[in-house]
Parts: structure tokens; C-alpha cells; sequence
């Protein structure tokens, strides 16, 4: 590390242990939510799609940051920034894993059924129809997750 790089860490941990021994104030926090807001910003975009904003995937960024902050100790012999990198991601991956919706496979089931179904009645048109779209939606979603997953593992 160069001279630069030593004194900005050097910094950090001083703001992190000014935080904690004043009851995690509020202005400190500020600060250091302010020094690391270009490297949150970078992971939240990095898993930035369709479904998720970047203001959400930023706040839990954050919620990741806090949590950095309280279980970092300088002893660890890391920067805070690598230590911290890992718990913004890994709150930025649990929200999304948690806000994800999966299609239960019990559309193939269905679509298999309905091959067969008479469609006289325009009740079994409209089950037909949502069979249909569930399956349509099922494969979407599933595609995406792929999709998302395998962009994820080649990034990391």
C-alpha cells in the first residue's frame, strides 16, 4: 500500500472507533457512509437489473456497511474496505435472493393435463389461458435466475 492508501485506512478505522465509543453517533456514521458510498454504489450496480432499484440495493448496501462496522476490529489485520466489501455484498445478495420469487414446476403438471381438454366452456378457456401463463411466466422467471446466477458466478 502507498503512503495515501495508509493514511486514508488509517482514518477509517479512526472514524470507526470514534463511532463505536460515541454510541454510534449519527454525524460519525454520515462520514463514513460518505467515504464508502462510491464502493457501495459500484456492488449495488453491479447486481442492478430489471427487478431491483438501485436505491434499494443501496440501502441494504448500507445495512451492510453497519454491519462491517460493528463486527470490524483493526486486529483483523485487513483493510476495511476489503472486510467491509464482503458484508455489503452479501446484503446486497440476501435481499435479492430474498425478494426473488420462484414458480413452483407444477405448471408442467398442468399444461401436461390440459393437452386434452375440451374447450367449449369459457371456464376451461380462462384455466387453459392461466395455465398458460404460468408456464410462460415460470420460464421467464427461471431464465432470468439463470440468467442473473450465471452473471453473478463469471463476475465474481
Amino acid at each position: 500500500m502507498d503512503n495515501n492508501t495508509h493514511q486514508k485506512e488509517d482514518h477509517m478505522i479512526m472514524l470507526i472507533e470514534e463511532w463505536k465509543n460515541n454510541n454510534h453517533n449519527n454525524d460519525i456514521l454520515d462520514k463514513i457512509i460518505q467515504q464508502n458510498k462510491k464502493m457501495i454504489y459500484k456492488i449495488a450496480n453491479y447486481y442492478q437489473n430489471v427487478n431491483f432499484k438501485s436505491e434499494d440495493l443501496f440501502i441494504e448496501g448500507v445495512m451492510g456497511l453497519i454491519t462491517s462496522l460493528n463486527e470490524f476490529k483493526p486486529e483483523f489485520n485487513v483493510k476495511f474496505s476489503t472486510y467491509a466489501y464482503y458484508w455489503i455484498k452479501s446484503f446486497i445478495h440476501k435481499y435479492i435472493v430474498k425478494t426473488t420469487i420462484l414458480v413452483p414446476n407444477t405448471s408442467n403438471i398442468q399444461l401436461e393435463n390440459m393437452d386434452n381438454i375440451e374447450l367449449d366452456s369459457e371456464y376451461n378457456i380462462k384455466l387453459y389461458q392461466n395455465a398458460l401463463n404460468m408456464h410462460s411466466l415460470r420460464l421467464a422467471n427461471k431464465n432470468e435466475h439463470i440468467l442473473n446466477f450465471l452473471h453473478f458466478t463469471t463476475k465474481s
